[in-house]
């Protein structure tokens, strides 16, 4: 849930929880103020026909007695200063209903004798006008609770603009493409502490990361020479006579050693090559081809190990570097060849702008998500031969290329998945 629905919804069980409330307690304050205004009318009606038969005998005071019965003067014996006044509820034949009524009995002295004096009023005309008054105050709060509502949704849309400006920015930064964010200015002081500690922390990461790039280039290159000179020194040797069986042996073991550094020491160069954006030349290929002749130039690697390789191609062609293309799909390849057990399985596609590579094996002993990590190995015997590297550059290629690439374990097969974006 968003920061910004959590806040609103607050407001709005608020809000809901006030006008619940108020509704009814305004009903009942309003019918109260009604109730005393018509019981007033009563006592005032009361003293006008006390004044007015003050003078008037017994036959004139039951003439004022009203057929319908909203006046009822009764002779009684006794005087009497409690007054009764109370709502009643009286079946009218005309609507066919009960109605309300407001009655006020109370004894009353006139001309020297007592009455009961009993006067009512119709409430029909104060509920209605009633429910009318709560009924235009359940709109203004209705409709001042939504514009409550959206009011504050837009204010705040506008409070945390510069905040999801931000968010934006930061999900499309990417260290190697984009060196620097910039981030303007807000008028909320919180904010714009916020994208200055941001822009300090990205530009902190960018120069390390210039600084680590550049010190990989650097000793690759370095490394270059030296390498090539232990390689040569040690064929050298290994052309030496008279040499004992352990002399030959530890020869072999740092020829290997310098071998894997070799390859270690191309595939930074690689990848700092990838990186600093080397390979502009972008042409027609077809992985197809590519393909088949990766295949070809590991078919000994494949004899060797026993290897099934089913190969199916359809015409795809692609606009990319071809050196990048090609180091992308050997790589793959030459990974499938490498983790496959011996007497295993492997099946190459092409067409519709993919390629998909399967090779048989147990599943990863590390999360998939870790995999186009650097120098991450699996447990496979063969794993010692390869740098590490392969995946990486790969995953390099795919990003400096506008590739899609994916990997899912299923079925007992490593599945690796190439898109393609620019084909034909």
């Amino acid at each position: 849930m968003r920061l910004l629905q959590r806040s609103l919804i607050s407001y709005i069980v608020y809000s809901i929880i006030i006008v619940l409330i108020a509704i009814p307690i305004f009903y009942l304050i309003i019918n109260k103020m009604f109730l005393n205004d018509v019981d007033e009318a009563l006592r005032q009606t009361r003293g006008q026909l006390v004044s007015q038969l003050a003078e008037a005998d017994k036959q004139t005071i039951q003439r004022w007695n009203d057929p319908s019965g909203n006046i009822k003067i009764i002779p009684v014996n006794k005087f009497s200063e409690e007054e009764n006044i109370r709502t009643i509820s009286l079946y009218d034949s005309m609507t066919n209903e009960k109605e309300d009524f407001r009655r006020l009995t109370s004894v009353v002295s006139i001309n020297g004798g007592y009455y009961r004096m009993s006067i009512r009023q119709s409430l029909v005309d104060s509920e209605d006008l009633s429910q009318g008054i709560v009924t235009t105050q359940i709109i203004l709060l209705t409709v001042l609770l939504a514009g409550l509502i959206l009011l504050t949704l837009w204010q705040s849309k506008k409070v945390w603009k510069p905040f999801y400006t931000t968010l934006d920015q930061l999900r499309q930064f990417e260290l190697d493409k984009h060196p620097a964010v910039h981030l303007n200015k807000t008028n909320i002081r919180e904010f714009d502490e916020l994208n200055k500690a941001i822009m300090q922390l990205t530009d902190r990461n960018n120069h390390v990361y210039i600084q680590q790039k550049e010190f990989t280039a650097n000793a690759a290159h370095e490394l270059q020479t030296p390498l090539a000179a232990m390689q040569a020194k040690l064929e050298l040797m290994m052309q030496e006579k008279n040499l004992s069986e352990d002399q030959v042996k530890h020869i072999q073991s740092l020829s290997q050693s310098v071998t894997r550094m070799t390859r270690l020491n191309k595939g930074l160069l690689l990848l700092a090559k990838i990186e600093n954006n080397q390979f502009r030349d972008v042409q027609q290929i077809d992985t197809g081809m590519i393909i088949k002749r990766v295949i070809q130039q590991s078919t000994s690697h494949i004899q060797m190990k026993h290897l099934q390789v089913v190969e199916s191609y359809r015409p795809t062609i692609i606009h990319s570097n071809p050196d990048l293309t090609d180091i992308l799909i050997t790589n793959l390849i030459n990974n499938a060849i490498l983790h496959t057990p011996a007497g295993g399985n492997m099946e190459i596609t092409s067409g519709n702008g993919k390629v998909e590579i399967r090779n048989s094996g147990k599943p990863l002993p590390f999360p998939a998500e870790n995999l186009f990590y650097r120098f991450q190995k699996g447990n496979h015997p063969k794993a010692s031969e390869g740098n590490g590297l392969g995946l990486a550059i790969a995953k390099q290629i795919c990003n400096t290329c506008h590739f899609d690439i994916a990997y899912r374990y299923e079925d007992g097969y490593h599945v690796f998945t190439l898109r393609f974006q620019n084909h034909g």
